[in-house]
């Protein structure tokens, strides 16, 4: 929203979810979006739904030219898609049709996909099924989690936003998706993250990598203390242990067996501890013999 600022454009109003309590307390907070559009005098409305009471009020307010919606996380009705005057436009983290749905990121990198992207598209009445007006693809080699994938991904909307705001010639009514070539993906739960040692050691890193910064991939150590995976490598190579075993356990390297080829795991996460490495955790003196 930030980046938005610097364009000479007028921002009328910011849209974003309600406050929510958060920390032990359970104290109402607001958004950073809120925070950050009251920082800089912007009317911020935060309803707690999109209900009769909200279209009263936001039909109220000055007609915008374009709404620009990242990441609101609920459902838009039609009115308010119709409401501005060149309609509304959507930043979506893949390359739709495919992973329409709340976790395109996470699920682009969790399938093992070589390359995803972002997408700008007309906003329609059902998920992701509007118009694309753009896309720019990014190559997921390399690429150590969702986070780093995400912020890759901001540069690219800026470079869309930087034409559009200067006045490029940009048709913003799209082109339409070819709908048979459509995925869905699911919204994250917490439990989604737990390993299954009986699958490939590349589903495991995948999954690991798919999930961090949230929920992030865990498993238990001897099926009692948890451990979260921060980051791995796949190691490939056959052997005789049964998937979730400990293949080796020294200053140099911790290999869990996997059900195909193995993983090497680089930095780990006890419950209620900090982020360490294997040497970390092997000086600690704990006792491993399987993760399941």
């Amino acid at each position: 929203m930030a980046d938005l600022l610097q364009y000479p454009i007028k921002t009328l109003n910011v849209l974003t979810q309600p406050d929510r309590p958060s920390g032990r307390g359970k104290t109402l907070t607001p958004t950073a979006v809120k925070d950050f559009a009251l920082s800089q005098h912007i009317n911020c409305f935060s309803p707690t739904a999109l209900d009769d009471r909200a279209h009263d009020e936001i039909l109220s307010m000055q007609r915008p030219d374009l709404m620009i919606i990242v990441a609101y996380g609920l459902l838009i009705p039609e009115w308010l898609i119709e409401w501005p005057a060149l309609g509304a436009i959507n930043i979506h983290t893949s390359l739709l049709p495919r992973w329409r749905g709340a976790s395109p990121i996470q699920s682009a990198l969790k399938s093992g996909d070589k390359e995803t992207g972002i997408t700008i598209m007309r906003v329609s009445k059902k998920l992701d099924e509007g118009n694309i007006i753009y896309q720019s693809k990014l190559s997921t080699e390399g690429i150590k989690n969702t986070e780093e994938l995400s912020l890759l991904m901001e540069e690219e909307a800026k470079v869309f936003f930087k034409d559009l705001f200067n006045e490029a010639k940009i048709d913003l009514s799209g082109v339409p998706q070819n709908h048979e070539e459509a995925t869905y993906c699911q919204k994250i739960k917490k439990t989604d993250g737990l390993i299954d040692w009986n699958t490939s050691a590349l589903s495991i890193f995948n999954l690991i990598r798919a999930y961090n910064p949230w929920p992030m991939a865990y498993s238990f150590i001897n099926t009692d203390s948890r451990i979260r995976i921060i980051e791995a490598e796949v190691i490939e190579e056959r052997h005789h242990f049964l998937p979730g075993q400990v293949i080796e356990f020294n200053k140099k390297h911790l290999v869990v067996a996997c059900k195909k080829n193995a993983l090497k795991l680089v930095k780990v996460q006890l419950d209620g501890g900090k982020v360490i490495t294997h040497k970390d955790l092997f000086n600690s003196g704990k006792n491993i013999s399987r993760f399941g």
